[in-house]
């Protein structure tokens, strides 16, 4: 919904705020619970909220990392389609970048 009301807004974030929510909006939490689930563990709810509490980290660092490769990717096809603004436009309005420059400071 941020990204939605971002889009509809046409505002482009602060890099800041874009990270806030990409982690999230990649749905990396969600599908690191279905692999467990999917894989046949047994995790009872008690043990899978645990993991979530106390490694929580992993999931945010493996989640961002995936949503700013793919935006790395598909940032191009996406803007040129009127998506919302990605990692690199993000940063790019915010420092008066090149998109080179942006997109070495993502992959960094």
């Amino acid at each position: 919904m941020v990204e939605a009301r971002w889009f509809y807004g046409a505002y482009t974030p602060t890099l800041e705020e874009y990270l806030e929510n990409a982690w999230i909006s990649v749905g990396g939490h969600a599908a690191m619970v279905h692999a467990c689930l999917l894989l046949g563990s047994d995790v009872d709810k008690a043990c899978l909220l645990d993991s979530f509490k106390t490694g929580w980290e992993v999931i945010y660092w493996a989640s961002l990392i995936a949503r700013l490769n793919d935006d790395l990717g598909t940032s191009k096809a996406e803007i040129a389609r009127g998506d919302v603004a990605k990692s690199i436009q993000s940063y790019m309005v915010q420092k008066n970048a090149t998109e080179g420059e942006a997109r070495d400071h993502i992959r960094s």
